[in-house]
Formats: structure tokens, sequence, C-alpha cells
């Protein structure tokens, strides 16, 4: 590309430019729009609702362990201190179910995705890779 040739064909070159920007940004949208992208997305967040359950329930094991450390040194502490870890314990046990609950809402969503956007030919493949827990349970998906 030399000086002229530049100088002829700004315009289409920088209509060029624009419409590869508005494709890189359009793209991605209409992609989560499909089967495929939603399936991706939902299945992305049942996973980020997985690691937060069990986040929550490691917390609650980490809380029982505090508390049973400090109820066997309760002659030694004071007692507000051995409440305070039991009012943490309980606040872990809610976060915990409030965690399992949102995981279980996500594998529902997940679960609605599947059935409305494939075939009822793929619904158990798609299922034994996304949602191995249902087949062992034997869950039907409607």
């Amino acid at each position: 590309m030399d000086q002229e040739f530049l100088a002829n064909h700004w315009a289409p070159l920088a209509a060029l430019v624009i419409l590869a920007i508005a494709a890189l940004r359009v793209a991605p949208l209409v992609w989560r729009e499909t089967s495929r992208g939603r399936l991706a997305v939902q299945s992305r967040r049942l996973r980020a609702a997985h690691r937060a359950r069990e986040a929550a329930i490691r917390d609650v094991e980490r809380q029982v362990r505090k508390v049973a450390s400090l109820e066997q040194k309760s002659d030694r502490i004071r007692p507000r201190d051995l409440s305070a870890a039991r009012g943490r314990l309980v606040d872990a046990k809610a976060l915990a179910r409030i965690r399992s609950d949102q995981a279980m809402v996500e594998a529902n969503r997940l679960r609605k995705v599947i059935f409305e956007e494939f075939p009822p030919a793929r619904h158990d493949d798609l299922r034994a890779r996304y949602l191995p827990e249902d087949l062992a349970e034997g869950r039907p998906i409607a």
C-alpha cells in the first residue's frame, strides 16, 4: 500500500475496519443466542454455582472444627468468643444451604435449555455430559 492508494481508497478501508470491529463485538452476542451458546453459558453458570457450594461446604467444615476446638478450651476462653464462633457456624450453614439451592436452580435452568433447545434424541447424551447426577438418580428430563 502506497500513499496514493491510501489517498484514493481511505473510505472503504475505514469502513472495513469499523465493520471488523462491529463484527467482533456482535458475533459473541449472536453466538450466545444459539442453542450451543445458551448451553455453554448455562453450563458455566452451573459450574460456578457448584464451586461456590463446595466453598461454602468447606467453610462450614472449617467453622465446625473451630467451634469444636473452642469448646475444648471453653474454660480458658471468653464465652462471647465461643458464642461468636457458634454464630459464624450458623451463618456458614445458612450460606451453604443458599449456595446449594442456587446450584439446584442453575441445574434446573441447564435442564430447561437442554429440553427446549435440543432434539429428544440428544437429551440423554447432553444430560450425561452436563448433569451426570440426573442419570445416576434415574430422573426423567421433563
